[in-house]
C-alpha cells in the first residue's frame, strides 16, 4: 500500500468550520486582493496567509480563489455590487460556534498603490539584478562548455538549499513541495494523481516513484522503477504509464521500456525500443505513444517512432525536420506539437506540428526565444511552455494560440537565476499546469507550483440571491 507523505503544515479535515482568521482571509481574498496585500492588512507574512489559505481550502472542500470567492459571497460576507475600485465593505464576521462567541468587525479594506519612492526602489533593483545576471552569464555559459554539467547529467551539483521561489500574486501558488529535489524525471497525470517517475537527484539517479494528489495536497510514495533512469518522460495510456528508454549513471542512452499500472501499483516490462534513446519527447495520440528526437548514442536525431500498447510493437514514423534533444511535445486537437530543444550546441525555438492521421510534418510559428529543456501543457487550445534556459537567458514563459498560430509572453514563478530553469515537469490537471522540479544554477529543485490558466472562467453577477 502507498504510503502518504505530507510537506505542509498540520492536516484539516474537510467540513471543520473556519476559524476567525481564516474568515478575516477569505474576505479579503474575495476582494481580489492578493497574498502580499493580505498579509499587509493583517500584519502577517505573505506565507502564513498562504498557510491559512490552504487549510481553507481543505476545510471548504475547494482548490481555486474563485470558489473561495463564491463561498464568501454565498454566507454574505462579501456585498457585491457597486463599489469604489480598490476597496470593498464587508459585514461583520462571526465565529464557529465551538468558540468563545465574539464579533469580529474588518475594517474598510483600502488597497492604494505604493509609494513613488518604494516603486523607484523596486524599479532599481530589477534592473541591478537584471545587469548583474547578463554581467555573469556570459562566465556560466564557459563553465557548461568544459563540462561541469554535460547534457545528460549533472557533474557539478552545488551543495545547500534550493534557489527562493517568488511569491506568487495571482495566478501561480505554490503547494507541497516534492519529498526529493530532483530534475529529468518523467511525470504523467493519471486519475487524479500527478506521478513523477525517475529522474536525478544531487546524488545521482533514482527509481524513486510519488504520486501528488492535487485535491488534498499529498504525496504517496509508490513502487521504484525497475530501471533507474533519467532524461524519460512518461505518458498515460490506457489507464497506464509508459517509460520508455532514458540514459543511465553515465549518461548513455536506454533501450528498456517500463509500464506502470498505478491500480496495482505495479510495474512491467514491455517491448524494448528499436535502437538506445534518451532525452526524447513524448506525447499520445489515440491511445498510441509518440517519441520525437533525442539522442541515440551518437548524435541527436529526428527519428520518430509510435508505439501500441495493444500489440505491444515500436515502429517508424516520418522523421522530425529539424534532428534535436530535450523539446516539449505537447497534444492538441489538430495534432502534436513539438517545440523547443537542445542539441548540445544550441537551443531552438523551433515549433513544428506532426500530423499522425496523415503521417506528416508540417511548420508553426517558432517561440519569441530559444527554450532547450522545457515542458508542456495544453489547456482549452492553448499551449503553455515553460522553463529553458540552456544557453540561451530566459526569464518568462510561452503561450501559443492555436487558432491563430502565435506565441504571447505568460509569467514564470520563479527568481530565475542565471536565466534558467530546465529540465522541469510540466502537466495538466483541469485548467491548472503543474510545474515541478528541474535544475537552476547547479543545483536541482523541489518546487511544486501550479498555474492557474483560467482565473475568470467562473462568471459572478452584480447580485447573487441567497
Amino acid at each position: 500500500m502507498a504510503t502518504l507523505v505530507y510537506n505542509g503544515p498540520a492536516m484539516v479535515e474537510s467540513g471543520e468550520p473556519l476559524s476567525a482568521r481564516e474568515q478575516e482571509i477569505v474576505c479579503l481574498l474575495a476582494t481580489g486582493a492578493t497574498n502580499r496585500m493580505i498579509a499587509h492588512q493583517l500584519g502577517i507574512s505573505p506565507n502564513t496567509v498562504k498557510v491559512h489559505l490552504r487549510n481553507v481550502f481543505s476545510k471548504l472542500g475547494i482548490s481555486s480563489r474563485t470558489e473561495a470567492t463564491v463561498f464568501a459571497i454565498r454566507e454574505g460576507w462579501v456585498e457585491v455590487g457597486d463599489q469604489a475600485a480598490g476597496q470593498v465593505d464587508l459585514p461583520t464576521v462571526v465565529l464557529p460556534e465551538e468558540q468563545p462567541r465574539r464579533d469580529v468587525a474588518l475594517d474598510r479594506i483600502v488597497l492604494p498603490p505604493l509609494p513613488w519612492y518604494k516603486r523607484l526602489y523596486l524599479a532599481v533593483s530589477v534592473l541591478t539584478a537584471a545587469l548583474l545576471a547578463l554581467l555573469t552569464w556570459p562566465r556560466s555559459a564557459a563553465t557548461l562548455a568544459d563540462g561541469c554539467d554535460n547534457e545528460f547529467t549533472a557533474g557539478c551539483v552545488q551543495e545547500g538549499n534550493n534557489l527562493a521561489v517568488s511569491e506568487p500574486e495571482s495566478l501561480w501558488v505554490s503547494a507541497s513541495p516534492l519529498s526529493i529535489a530532483r530534475g529529468r524525471f518523467g511525470v504523467a497525470h493519471l486519475g487524479g494523481r500527478i506521478y513523477v517517475i525517475g529522474g536525478e537527484t544531487a546524488a545521482g539517479l533514482t527509481a524513486s516513484v510519488m504520486a501528488y494528489d492535487p485535491m488534498l495536497d499529498l504525496w504517496a510514495l509508490c513502487s521504484d522503477k525497475p530501471t533507474p533512469a533519467a532524461n524519460v518522460q512518461a505518458v498515460a495510456v490506457q489507464q497506464q504509464i509508459l517509460v520508455p528508454g532514458g540514459s543511465d549513471d553515465n549518461g548513455d542512452p536506454l533501450t528498456s521500456v517500463e509500464l506502470y499500472d498505478p491500480g496495482a501499483d505495479r510495474w512491467s516490462n514491455r517491448a524494448p525500443l528499436p535502437a538506445p534513446l534518451t532525452a526524447y519527447a513524448a506525447a499520445t495520440w489515440s491511445d498510441q505513444v509518440f517519441l520525437f528526437g533525442g539522442w541515440d548514442g551518437r548524435s541527436y536525431s529526428g527519428a520518430s517512432w509510435v508505439y501500441d500498447l495493444g500489440v505491444d510493437r515500436w515502429q517508424p514514423v516520418a522523421p522530425m525536420p529539424t534532428p534535436r534533444g530535450f523539446a516539449a511535445a505537447v497534444t492538441t486537437e489538430s495534432g502534436i506539437l513539438v517545440v523547443g530543444g537542445y542539441d548540445g550546441r544550441r537551443e531552438y525555438a523551433a515549433c513544428e506540428r506532426y500530423l499522425p492521421d496523415t503521417n506528416v510534418w508540417e511548420s508553426c510559428s517558432s517561440m519569441s526565444t530559444p527554450r532547450g529543456g522545457p515542458s508542456g501543457a495544453e489547456v482549452a487550445g492553448q499551449v503553455y511552455l515553460i522553463g529553458g534556459g540552456w544557453s540561451s537567458f530566459v526569464t518568462f514563459s510561452e503561450r501559443y494560440n492555436s487558432a491563430t498560430d502565435t506565441w504571447h509572453n505568460v509569467e514564470t514563478p520563479l527568481l530565475m537565476a542565471g536565466g534558467e530553469w530546465r529540465n522541469l515537469g510540466a502537466v495538466r490537471v483541469g485548467t491548472r499546469i503543474y510545474a515541478l522540479g528541474g535544475w537552476q544554477r547547479g543545483r536541482y529543485l523541489d518546487v511544486n507550483l501550479a498555474f492557474e490558466t483560467l482565473p475568470n472562467r467562473l462568471y459572478l453577477p452584480a447580485a447573487i440571491s441567497r
